[in-house]
């Protein structure tokens, strides 16, 4: 009958009466004979009895029949396991021993029954549940089933209580309490079963805090303490050492409960009305005033989670709607889920903007995307065919396909969209509003940073909400703004309680949950929801444990099955499609519309309009709440189930988010499924030239795949996704050192699994990184030998390229001869092979090793031929090969051959242009700067090499070595050497590998005027044998040895760097990747010449170097070589001599003015005079 009793005050919501109804002898057959003055005698409020006395009235109609699910004691409905956060009471007799001994059995047993009946009415009046009893001890537990917002609390009521029940019976108790996370809920097994069962470490401790207390007291433990806060009084028994716990515990006696408020009637919970903050909205509306009159604003809103940043944001829209012209409004928000995925809050912001439904097919869809596109800018054919693909719509029939390489087909599309967004600014100001960004992932971070300053003209504001442990770097911007939320007023925070609460809650409850919020407005808001809901009251303590209770508490209150809803949705996300939710529940479409109703009407979840059906947890707390409620093998059970319902219900997730699903089958611990889709996400980013978030997958699969057992397929797995992110990483320039140990790593997999082709994939990938870091390839030699060894004589594609690449690494570490005959060798397989794209690859590898090299005029028909034929493969091919498609190229300027030069130039801009092969991008900027120095238009020139530059800064040392050399010879002529002098110099003491640049601090110094600083520097490099590498820029540094040289006369070590540069005779110097062409080595050479005395040599050069130089139309360099050749016959004095050095000084000096080379003009006035 007490069980039944039970049952029923439970249905009705009073469960909390079966302690008191049982301690007074009332079981259902009493009850109707009640009267509401025996109700008042027995202590129950007003409400209560009229809710008790009216269910009474009721009673035949309503009494269960089934057991109420929602109780656990006695309940035949099995509860699974959870984890919780609880707290443990245990209770034992002092002296039982001595009462065995003084007691008749028969009158033991029955005192113990009293014992044992009277703790348990104490319990259950206080809200708890009588786990078992151990032999003359009692365990019961406060928050389960049920969590309570103060359960702690009553845990601590309910030990004085057993200490006065006791009493009552002339016993004693010993009572410790403790709380923490367990695993609790029924096991089945063996042909029984155990309700509540308990796991943890927090019932050991309640235990061996039982054992501390003396007779009559009551001892808790530490997190105990904090949830009660100051609601009773304690002893501080400091730290001790307890039995089986390894660290002292602190322990406290409970000495008696302070007299406080405890009771009012719960109330519907609502978004309270904005408080405060009246200084940050005021400053918001003054941002969006200037960002109106055409100039645009950017506000940085840092705060901890829960201080209202949303909030502010949504106050703002508000105050600004009520406008005569109000903005609109975009909205992206960020997720924990897609920190790696490319531009996430942006395309999930434009498929909701341009209303895609679930239904639509993809030319609805591309439809709709165009039309919100045009809202921005007219000829939209461009984006839609960047964007499109990116959304998983196709294209080519409409739109054309693009081919999509590198990382700065990027930023075509972050140009785009911010193109787009200026557009539509143009009709309306825009309030744009970026939320979370501490989950921002790489590529929407860049498109802030590249939309940052295009704002600074528009009538854009730009808000950006991120706690406080993200770090951003954007305040640099004049327009920017950061605004730090800071903590609610005491004052401010009893308003939001108020307005959450109203005129129910007393002033001290107030006060307490405004305390205990410390000042965080979701904090206050919740807190005061779970207590309206629960009707209880609670004491003082530390926010993020007593708001894991009440969070807990609510979700209890949905019952079973909805509570179940809300955790699994809790494991798809913060947001959630209604579709997918119940795919994973399996329920029908009306049991499901009542579970979800439940969460809906409880205001755990709201509709959310950024996925299609879409909800959301009305607070991240609450999903966390409800996500850490799980055990862990049920979370990965239904990660798990997540992962297979996406995969096989939702193909259009599969395609476009194979991170996410790769995300839940990890979480759900199961790699063999996670792998395949790390490894497609990390290929779908990088097809999109998204590196980082590429490699970001590859790691995360590869992380996986080392949980998979020894074997052929866990090597199998590891080596495709190692040669993935080896291949990703050298794309990168700030990882190429760590795609050099990838491409290692996955060779040595590759050898033990005998897969020749996998190792020569990592040798080559290995080899490209190599030789981008700018050190001898020695490493990637070792495994393109081994690779070639493993491939065999066969002739495939691969060997082709093994063989290129190791020519190449040979002939950077000066083994030109096997260098010569492997690239020849490569070549020969590739043709024999009818592989387009080997030969590509080894024509590119055995055309860019001849840059820089001596080329007899004789073989420029044979080279030109082998250029040629590079050039029209590359409009065959297209693919991470290309990457030194660029490079050979210049080779027709060492050939003297301008035309031939800006020919390819041409076609190479068109076919990238075409094909957005984006590899060649800074090649074709440096070349233009090249050419701007070549024919002597310097501004120009200045700033392309400035352009260059900001394209090129990925690739690092590259580009600054190239852009430093470039402005050196720039300012050299203009006559503002002095302006470089110590940049060079610090570019050469941070790069000492770049050494072979050392010879232009002598020209500097020999320019300038400083004679002995110079002459010491040459003299260093001339002791130790002019020993510079054999490599592209040695012609250069050889050019400029033989300037300064000839500055200080020095006539045996001309006749050295005569004979060194000799056989550049017939070329051009020229300084790849497309850096500098400083005209024809014959004019050096004639320099050279003439300081050895060599006067017909000297003329023959000068003679070759001005017909070269007039081909090139290197009108600078023309002029130079003019000035030498006239200051060579001026120097011989011969008949005629002097005439036509005149007529060469003329000239010169013309060509000087005209140019703008005061560096030349000064020279020729001081040597004429």
């Amino acid at each position: 009958m007490a069980a039944d009793l039970r049952r029923w005050l439970a249905e009705i919501g009073l469960e909390q009466l079966a302690g008191t109804f049982a301690a007074n002898d009332i079981d259902l057959d009493v009850l109707p004979d009640l009267s509401d003055e025996d109700l008042k005698e027995l202590g129950l409020t007003l409400g209560h009895r009229r809710r008790l006395l009216r269910a009474v009235g009721e009673l035949p109609t309503r009494r269960p029949q089934q057991p109420a699910a929602a109780v656990a004691p006695n309940a035949d409905t099995r509860r699974e396991p959870e984890r919780r956060q609880l707290t443990v009471l245990f209770c034992d007799l002092v002296g039982s021993t001595e009462l065995s001994g003084r007691h008749d059995p028969e009158d033991l047993r029955d005192l113990l029954s009293r014992y044992h009946d009277a703790m348990t009415a104490v319990v259950e009046r206080y809200g708890g549940y009588v786990a078992n009893y151990l032999g003359d001890g009692v365990l019961a537990y406060f928050g389960w089933p049920r969590a309570e917002e103060d359960e702690a609390a009553q845990a601590v009521r309910a030990g004085l209580a057993a200490v006065a029940a006791a009493k009552e019976l002339s016993l004693h108790v010993h009572v410790g309490i403790a709380s923490g996370t367990v695993v609790v809920g029924d096991i089945e097994g063996a042909g029984r079963r155990q309700v509540g069962a308990i796991a943890g470490e927090t019932p050991n401790l309640a235990a061996r805090l039982e054992a501390l207390a003396g007779p009559d007291q009551v001892v808790i433990g530490g997190l105990t303490r904090r949830l009660i806060g100051r609601a009773f009084i304690l002893d501080d028994l400091g730290p001790q050492e307890l039995k089986g716990i390894a660290e002292p515990v602190r322990a406290w006696q409970v000495l008696a409960e302070r007299s406080v408020e405890s009771r009012f009637d719960a109330r519907a919970g609502r978004l309270t009305p904005f408080i405060g903050r009246e200084h940050e909205v005021a400053l918001l509306i003054d941002r969006f005033e200037r960002a109106a009159a055409g100039e645009g604003q950017a506000v940085l809103l840092s705060g901890e989670a829960g201080i209202g940043k949303s909030r502010l944001v949504q106050r703002l829209h508000e105050r600004l709607s009520s406008l005569p012209n109000p903005p609109t409004r975009i909205r992206m928000q960020c997720s924990p889920f897609h920190t790696t995925t490319l531009l996430h809050p942006v395309f999930r912001q434009l498929e909701y903007a341009a209303g895609f439904l679930p239904k639509d097919t993809s030319d609805t869809k591309l439809d709709k995307l165009e039309a919100l596109l045009r809202q921005g800018v007219e000829e939209v054919a461009e984006g839609m065919a960047l964007l499109a693909p990116l959304l998983s719509l196709p294209t080519s029939e409409r739109y054309g396909a693009i081919e999509l390489v590198a990382e700065q087909r990027k930023e075509r599309v972050l140009r785009f969209l911010g193109d787009q967004l200026r557009g539509l600014a143009l009709g309306n100001s825009i309030l744009l509003v970026l939320e979370d960004a501490h989950w921002i992932d790489p590529a929407t971070r860049e498109f802030i940073e590249h939309l940052l300053p295009r704002i600074a003209d528009a009538p854009i504001l730009m808000m950006i909400t991120y706690r406080p442990e993200f770090q951003l770097e954007w305040t640099r911007h004049p327009h920017v703004t950061a605004l730090t939320l800071s903590r609610l007023s005491r004052g401010q925070g009893s308003e939001v309680v108020r307005a959450a609460g109203g005129a129910a809650l007393s002033e001290d409850l107030v006060a307490r949950i405004g305390q205990r919020a410390g000042g965080v407005p979701l904090f206050i808001e919740e807190l005061t929801k779970s207590v309206l809901d629960s009707g209880s009251t609670f004491g003082d303590s530390e926010v993020p444990e007593t708001l894991q209770a009440s969070l807990l508490a609510r979700l209890d209150r949905l019952g079973p099955d909805a509570k179940e809803l809300a955790q699994i949705a809790a494991v798809i996300g913060r947001e959630f499609g209604a579709a997918l939710l119940r795919a994973i529940t399996g329920k029908s479409v009306d049991a499901f519309a009542v579970e979800l109703g439940k969460l809906v009407a409880s205001e755990i979840v709201l509709s959310a309009g950024s996925v299609p059906d879409g909800y959301a947890f009305r607070h991240a707390l609450i999903q966390d709440a409800a996500y850490q409620s799980l055990l862990l093998s049920r979370r990965r059970q239904y990660h798990g189930a997540v992962a297979e319902a996406l995969e096989s219900g939702f193909p259009e997730i599969a395609e476009s988010q194979p991170e996410l699903i790769a995300q839940h089958y990890t979480a759900a611990e199961r790699p063999d499924r996670a792998i395949p889709f790390w490894l497609r996400a990390g290929e779908r980013s990088r097809g999109r030239s998204a590196v980082l978030e590429a490699i970001g997958h590859f790691e995360r699969g590869i992380e996986m795949a080392r949980h998979l057992p020894e074997g052929a397929e866990r090597s199998r797995q590891i080596l495709a996704l190692l040669l993935a992110l080896g291949e990703a990483r050298r794309l990168t320039s700030g990882q190429l050192v760590e795609a050099l140990a990838t491409c290692k790593e996955a060779a040595e997999i590759a050898r033990a699994e005998g897969a020749p082709a996998d190792l020569a994939r990592a040798a080559l990938a290995a080899h490209d990184a190599e030789i981008w870091i700018g050190r001898p390839p020695c490493e990637s030699v070792e495994l393109l030998e081994a690779a070639l060894h493993e491939l065999g004589d066969a002739n495939s594609g691969d060997r082709a390229c093994v063989l290129s690449a190791l020519g190449r690494a040979l002939f950077a570490l000066g083994n030109v001869q096997r260098a010569n005959a492997l690239t020849a060798e490569a070549v020969a397989v590739a043709r024999h092979c009818g592989d387009k794209g080997a030969l590509y690859y080894a024509l590119s590898h055995r055309n860019f090793a001849a840059v820089g090299n001596p080329c007899p005029a004789s073989r420029f028909a044979e080279r030109r031929r082998g250029l040629d034929e590079e050039l029209a493969l590359i409009e065959e091919i297209a693919g991470p090969q290309l990457i030194y498609g660029f490079v050979p190229f210049a080779s027709y300027l060492e050939m003297g051959d301008y035309a031939g030069f800006a020919a390819s130039l041409i076609r190479l801009r068109e076919y990238s242009s075409k094909h957005q092969i984006s590899t060649f991008d800074y090649g074709l900027a440096s070349a233009d700067a090249m050419c701007a120095i070549l024919l002597g238009e310097f501004a120009e020139a200045e700033r392309l090499a400035d352009r260059a530059l900001e394209i090129g800064e990925v690739q690092g040392d590259l580009a600054t070595g190239v852009y430093g050399v470039q402005m050196f010879t720039i300012r050299r002529e203009q006559g503002r050497l002095a302006e470089v002098a110590p940049l060079f110099r610090r570019f050469l003491d941070e790069n000492p590998r770049d050494a072979a640049w050392r010879p232009g601090l002598a020209v500097i110094a020999s320019d300038l005027g400083f004679e002995e600083a110079a002459r010491k520097a040459f003299a260093e490099m001339a002791a130790a044998g002019f020993a510079f590498p054999a490599d592209a820029k040695r012609s250069l540094t050889l050019s400029y040895l033989a300037e300064v040289c000839t500055c200080l006369g020095d006539a045996l070590e001309a006749e050295r760097l005569y004979d060194q540069l000799l056989p550049y005779r017939d070329n051009a110097i020229l300084a790849p990747v497309a850096t500098v062409c400083c005209g024809a080595a014959s004019r050096y050479l004639g320099m050279l010449a003439g300081v050895m005395g060599e006067w017909a040599a000297a003329e023959e050069h000068f003679e070759a170097a001005l017909d070269i130089d007039e081909q090139l139309n290197a009108w600078p360099w023309l002029a130079h070589t003019k000035h030498e050749f006239a200051l060579a016959l001026t120097a011989r004095g011969r008949a005629g001599d002097q005439s036509r050095a005149e007529a060469l000084f003329a000239a010169a000096a013309a060509s000087a003015e005209r140019i703008g080379m005061p560096a030349l003009q000064q020279k020729i006035r001081s040597r004429r005079h």
